[in-house]
């Protein structure tokens, strides 16, 4: 009976190691490998879209000046999409 006890203690044991202390183990060590390579990249993950230059040498349009120029719409260069201000109706 002793025998069979401990034989059942060992498998509960074997299972615990091989389905939650392992799995876990491997999945902090990615983990902490995706935010080592997250963080080690400079400027993050986020890459600059095609087409578009930030510094001196990107083409500004030309507008004229004066109080009959049209207004400028504002650009943002972070290229991720415009604020839109909304009043809620009831």
């Amino acid at each position: 009976m002793s025998v069979f006890a401990i034989a059942i203690f060992f498998f509960f044991i074997y299972r615990l190691i091989t389905g939650f202390i392992i799995p876990l183990f491997r999945s902090t060590r990615v983990m902490r490998q995706q935010f080592h390579n997250m963080t080690g990249q400079p400027g993050g993950t986020h890459a600059e879209p095609k087409g578009q230059t930030n510094g001196p040498s990107a083409a500004r349009p030309t507008t004229a000046s004066g109080p009959d120029a049209p207004a400028q719409q504002k650009s943002s260069s972070s290229g991720i999409g415009e604020y839109i201000d909304f009043e809620e109706v009831r």
